[in-house]
Parts: structure tokens; C-alpha cells; sequence
């Protein structure tokens, strides 16, 4: 067996994986678990074999590439507008 391929499940892993900004081109995705995994940034549109379910156990922001035919998950634009109202708030608290 291959380090870090498979778990006892005999499936792939990338659980809690931090891959934010990473050029991910020509990987073949099908399978692995990317439940937690930091997608934030990172470049996956010619990854092969991922779908929907894997990106929407991940976390990923509106800079995250997905292959053709994948949508950003409604819960990461939620989590990015909160975000984007976290720093808003801080910086009217540091202007004043």
C-alpha cells in the first residue's frame, strides 16, 4: 500500500488536507474524502473524477477553481460573506 492513499476503508484521503492555493492539475479525484480539507484558493478546474459531495464536505472560498460543470457550494459563498462582514466590522472598530 502506497503512504497516505488509502485509509482501512480502502478508500482515498485527503481528510483535513490544507491544499489553499495549490495548482491541482491533472489529478484524478475520484473517491478520496475531502471532508474538512482546505480548499480555499486553490486551483482544481482540470482535476478529474471530483464531485459535488466531496467539494461540499471541504471548505473552499470564491477564488476556488472547480473543474466544468461543478458549482461553489452555497455554504462557501455564506462563509465568505461572513467573513467579508468579520473584517468590515473590524476595520470600522480600529478606524474609530
Amino acid at each position: 500500500m502506497e503512504p497516505g492513499t488509502n485509509n482501512t476503508e480502502g478508500h482515498r484521503k485527503i481528510e483535513r488536507a490544507n491544499v489553499q492555493g495549490a495548482h491541482i492539475e491533472n489529478a484524478y479525484l475520484q473517491g478520496p474524502d475531502l471532508r474538512g480539507a482546505y480548499l480555499q484558493g486553490a486551483e482544481l478546474g482540470r482535476a478529474r473524477g471530483l464531485i459535488k459531495e466531496q467539494i461540499e464536505q471541504a471548505y473552499g472560498d470564491e477564488n476556488t477553481k472547480l473543474p466544468e460543470g461543478l458549482q461553489l457550494p452555497a455554504a462557501w459563498h455564506h462563509l465568505a460573506s461572513q467573513r467579508y462582514t468579520a473584517l468590515v466590522e473590524k476595520g470600522a472598530r480600529n478606524v474609530g
